[in-house]
């Protein structure tokens, strides 16, 4: 078996890029009509995972926290997102789904299933199993 002339980080580029892009043409055919930026669509699935503070988000993407203030702010305008300022510290305001967003967040989850179960047949499942535990190991701190 031979190995693909590209490294590892054009390799894992190029999937994202692949997977993103898919992602953004399967939204609009849902009808979002707004053109969600790969940050955008990140944030949408990290909220859906449960996370709701600017920082966490800020450090699972590895963006600064101006940085995802400016486009949960962005999300909000077009009415993806709301602040919602916590009962136990008023200081920390959760980002929460509006209806809309809510909406496409779970079509984004959609998606990914999708993409995953496709990959699953081209790979099989027991090459996508093991693609899946390689990237954790690297990706997931111990």
């Amino acid at each position: 078996m031979g190995c693909i002339t590209m490294n590892i980080i054009q390799i894992t580029s190029l999937a994202n890029k692949m997977v993103m892009r898919n992602i953004k043409l399967r939204l609009r055919h849902f009808g979002c009509n707004h053109n969600l930026s790969t940050v955008q669509v990140m944030i949408l699935v990290n909220i859906n995972e449960g996370v709701n503070g600017v920082n966490i988000i800020s450090k699972e993407l590895l963006l600064t926290r101006q940085a995802v203030h400016q486009v949960v702010h962005k999300m909000i305008e077009i009415g993806y997102l709301r602040l919602v300022r916590s009962d136990r510290d008023k200081r920390f305001k959760a980002i929460e789904f509006t209806d809309k967003g809510c909406y496409y967040a779970y079509i984004t989850e959609l998606i990914i299933d999708d993409t995953e179960d496709f990959m699953s047949l081209m790979l099989g499942d027991e090459k996508m199993c093991l693609l899946k535990d390689v990237l954790n190991t690297i990706i997931v701190p111990k």
